[in-house]
């Protein structure tokens, strides 16, 4: 196996989340959020969660955003995020109230979202140096994928791993990665960034 991967089994503290992935999902498919008309385009974290304070203080409603690549804001790639900084987002719908109560459980989150990436799309190579150096990991949980024509893919250091609903994937993002969509429906994944301190020996 390819050291950039980590056998899910050795996060207790992921387990729940894994195991009640299609409540996490159910969840996901009953939320009715706008896109809000924010980016994440060169912004840290922090610069983010500020804005999103500010958005919806000014009286907009919370819902996705767009994500980034090289050339600025992407929109077929989109978040809603649910918990930044051990802290779940105050906006957050109360229709993933069981998602957030598991999220509420997990020390260590810097940052947990839906993240949906649009059919026919791809995210081109990125690595997050950061990772390393805050003594992260990062997970993708699929959540909504193809049933037939599952071309949803992640790639780690040259190693593909495929997108299938209820199949969570640990690794770290400071290696080089890349996501291809080639399936015909939106993949969606709950993305989480969160402490190597939850690896179990």
């Amino acid at each position: 196996m390819n050291n950039s991967f980590y056998d899910v089994s050795r996060f207790p503290a992921l387990q729940e989340l894994f195991e009640q992935w299609e409540t996490v999902r159910d969840e996901l498919l009953s939320l009715d959020a706008p896109l809000m008309q924010l980016h994440r385009f060169g912004k840290p974290h922090e610069e983010v969660v500020a804005e999103l304070a500010e958005y919806v203080a000014q009286g907009n409603s919370y819902g996705w955003m767009e994500g980034w690549d090289e050339k600025g804001a992407n929109p077929d790639w989109l978040q809603y995020v649910l918990a930044a900084f051990d802290r779940i987002i105050p906006y957050v719908d109360p229709k993933l109230g069981r998602t957030v109560a598991m999220l509420e459980k997990i020390d260590g989150i810097k940052v947990c979202a839906f993240s949906m990436l649009k059919s026919g799309a791809m995210l081109p190579v990125h690595a997050h140096p950061e990772i390393n150096e805050e003594n992260l990991l990062q997970m993708h949980l699929p959540l909504v994928t193809a049933e037939v024509r599952n071309h949803a893919y992640l790639n780690v250091a040259g190693e593909f791993r495929q997108f299938v609903r209820g199949e969570p994937i640990v690794f770290d993002g400071s290696s080089d990665h890349f996501v291809l969509n080639a399936s015909p429906v939106d993949r969606v994944i709950l993305y989480m960034e969160f402490s190597r301190r939850l690896l179990a020996t």
